[in-house]
């Protein structure tokens, strides 16, 4: 599961130093919309580790490296669509279904293990609805 989430977050970042690149009212939305979603993320990622090891630290560590990681895509992808705005629907669209990918391949498969399948489809509805929301809002 941590390193679904890592590889995740890549792509978002792609998104969001995409849209950034657009102009900063649209990449402060767009971070903001990832930043909401990015909290369940983090608690995914800490959870296992705190069950596991017992050690606080270690999961802090490893949800922090997990969040940079989306940090240096958002960066280098700011800076790729800053030299060329040709590239930005190839961008927008690698980051889009890089996204749909990993969700699809790890996360999901992965929230289904276990018997929670009731929770996992619950917290995904709840989930979806919310980004609705929230694209609708801004």
């Amino acid at each position: 599961m941590v390193t679904a989430i890592l590889i995740h977050n890549l792509p978002e970042g792609l998104a969001v130093g995409i849209v950034s690149s657009i102009g900063f009212h649209e990449g402060l939305i767009m971070a903001i919309a990832i930043g909401v979603q990015d909290i369940p993320e983090g608690f995914a990622v800490s959870f296992p580790i705190t069950l596991s090891d017992r050690r606080l630290s270690r999961a802090l560590v490893v949800s922090i490296l997990s969040g940079f990681s989306e940090t240096l895509m958002t960066v280098l992808a700011a800076l790729i669509a800053y030299l060329s705005h040709y590239l930005l629907p190839f961008l927008l669209a690698l980051a889009g279904g890089a996204m749909i990918y990993v969700v699809n391949r790890e996360i999901i498969p992965e929230t289904y293990k276990y018997g929670n399948e009731t929770y996992a489809s619950i917290g995904f509805i709840i989930g979806f609805l919310v980004m609705l929301f929230l694209d609708t809002l801004f």
